[in-house]
């Protein structure tokens, strides 16, 4: 079977139509070979203990590229109902914390444990000072462990809002861990992380992303406490973590976050 239509493309693979029901994420070539059995091994678990998510088909070889081929969900992301229904924003902020939430109260022992995925990112990354670097490992393996599905990328745009209700896409990075980190991962992207919305839509758009972690976040507390000492701790985890991707528009407002002088290096 051949590749059908461009859906979508994202910074490391791009989704294609793969017959009448099913897509294909085709990561690019520049990606590690083992993304896609990744992938493929966390969809697979958390599809069969009947979470939200796409049933996953095969792992396949194609133009060098490595990919998975999936069950299409049809339906706008979250985020595309967002845009066109900005109204919607608290009640959908509420459904997000709703699905996140019920994740967390979900373990499956396949799963790689996130704390080491963590603990090598921080490891490669290049613009933390030693002694700040040491300092957050040993943070780390400080702060409480857990098994809970953590989904690691879990915002708007990975929710699809089929005719069967909302289906969580996007489980490459999915691991096992603290509820919290998970929660950390969605601050950033939600409040911190650079989304492509040029002048003057980023005015409008960026207090609107903080409103929406602000309600998910209120939602998620009464669905699932938490300790807020620890959610602090874990937020400078995640973001050291991010510095590793290297993301020009990010680097210095990361690097300002963790009181560290974006200028100095290891």
């Amino acid at each position: 079977m051949e590749k059908g239509e461009l859906i979508g493309r994202g910074r490391t693979a791009e989704i294609y139509a793969w017959g009448n029901d099913r897509v294909l994420k085709l990561y690019f070539d520049w990606c590690p070979a083992g993304l896609a059995e990744q992938e493929a091994i966390a969809q697979r678990a958390v599809h069969s203990a009947g979470l939200p998510s796409p049933r996953l088909d095969d792992i396949i070889h194609l133009e060098n590229r490595h990919g998975v081929v999936m069950e299409r969900i049809t339906g706008p992301t979250m985020a595309d109902v967002l845009g066109k229904q900005p109204w919607r924003i608290l009640e959908l902020a509420r459904l997000q914390a709703g699905l996140h939430a019920r994740l967390h109260s979900n373990t499956l022992p396949q799963l790689e444990a996130s704390r080491l995925n963590l603990w090598g990112r921080i490891a490669r990354v290049k613009a933390i000072p030693l002694p700040a670097k040491q300092a957050l490992m040993k943070s780390l393996v400080d702060l409480p462990d857990g098994d809970a599905i953590c989904h690691l990328d879990f915002h708007p745009m990975n929710i699809i809002m089929s005719p069967r209700g909302p289906v969580i896409i996007d489980w490459v990075s999915a691991g096992k861990g603290n509820p919290l980190l998970d929660v950390a991962r969605t601050w950033l992207v939600l409040t911190q992380a650079a989304w492509p919305f040029p002048f003057p839509y980023n005015v409008v758009i960026n207090p609107l992303r903080r409103l929406f972690f602000l309600e998910y976040f209120r939602h998620y507390r009464q669905l699932h406490p938490i300790d807020r000492g620890q959610f602090s701790v874990w937020r400078q985890i995640i973001i050291a973590a991010r510095l590793v991707e290297n993301i020009p528009a990010e680097q210095k407002k990361l690097l300002a976050f963790l009181k560290l002088p974006a200028a100095e290096k290891e």
